[in-house]
């Protein structure tokens, strides 16, 4: 059976493999090692303090696997910290396009240097802003959905681009609701306070001003609605940037739901990959099952975006 990922990414895939083995078949899945192991994996040079040897999964024949994979994941990140990171050159395969020339662009230089300033205030990363902006201005999708949109952060790299490039529209998905945004988050869960409370209308308010303010109208499309409504308004994708959903289930949902419907050939962003919530990694089944049907083309901000593109 031919390997749906990149070489430079067998670390990150066996990570994966372990977690979601352990998540499924251990007697006591969601246990406090799922804090160590996210540890390990973001950056080995954070050991954990409290790594709760009381709490070792108690099926012994797990033991050994659990311990090559923390062995594996101490060793690659201190030796080559992940190295399948964002580059367009490597990482688009799209024919006839001048990746150099497309990316030195002064006017894109610009653009990017704007923008980049702009999400600093967000949770959009730098690092996320260039991948998915150069993404955009390489593959020039048609159609790019953004399942949770929360403000402009991460909106606007998008739909910036799509601008730049005058070509492709995109569609941000939220229902903005406080209630929504926990459904299936315990409420011991300290994320869980937060959201219940945080302003949704303010946020949406940010994201509309955004757009009128950078005259992105003619680009995009804010849909008001939970993903699983919206997908009646939605055909083919290009793009998909998964961004919400708090709860494992939720997260699953929106993989499920809208994977069917990218483009084989299509790019997909899972952002907040080790979001940790009720004592577990709530996008590891997501993961898995892009792992499945995609190929893995980087990741960034220490393995917490992965882009992938569909089989």
């Amino acid at each position: 059976m031919r390997s749906n990922i990149n070489p430079n990414c067998y670390p990150l895939f066996l990570y994966a493999i372990c977690a979601v083995y352990l998540q499924r078949f251990a007697r006591h899945p969601y246990v406090h090692i799922w804090s160590s192991f996210q540890i390990l994996c973001l950056n080995s040079s954070l050991m954990p303090r409290e790594i709760g040897i009381t709490t070792w999964v108690n099926v012994s024949f797990l033991k050994p696997l659990f311990l090559i994979a923390i062995f594996s994941a101490f060793l690659t990140c201190n030796i080559s910290s992940l190295s399948a990171e964002w580059n367009a050159v490597h990482c688009i395969s799209e024919n006839q396009i001048d990746i150099p020339k497309a990316l030195d662009n002064k006017e894109f230089i610009n653009l990017k240097k704007r923008v980049i300033e702009r999400t600093k205030k967000g949770w959009c990363s730098e690092a996320q802003a260039n991948l998915i902006m150069e993404c955009i201005l390489l593959t020039k999708p048609k159609v790019c959905v953004e399942i949770g949109t929360f403000n402009d952060s991460f909106f606007l790299p998008l739909v910036a681009t799509l601008s730049y490039l005058k070509h492709g529209y995109a569609y941000a998905i939220n229902p903005w609701s406080n209630e929504k945004a926990v459904q299936g988050v315990s409420s011991k869960d300290v994320n869980y306070q937060w959201w219940l409370t945080v302003n949704m209308q303010s946020a949406k308010n940010d994201l509309v001003s955004m757009i009128h303010e950078w005259s992105l109208n003619p680009y995009c499309k804010v849909i008001h609605a939970t993903p699983r409504e919206a997908i009646l308004q939605i055909d083919s994708i290009d793009f998909l940037h998964l961004l919400g959903g708090l709860s494992e289930e939720e997260s699953l949902l929106d993989t499920q739901l809208y994977l069917p419907k990218v483009k084989s050939g299509g790019y997909i962003l899972l952002s907040n990959v080790f979001l940790y919530i009720d004592q577990k990694l709530t996008r590891m089944k997501a993961l898995w099952t892009l792992l499945d049907e995609c190929e893995i083309v980087c990741e960034i901000d220490n393995s917490n975006a992965i882009l992938f593109r569909k089989n």
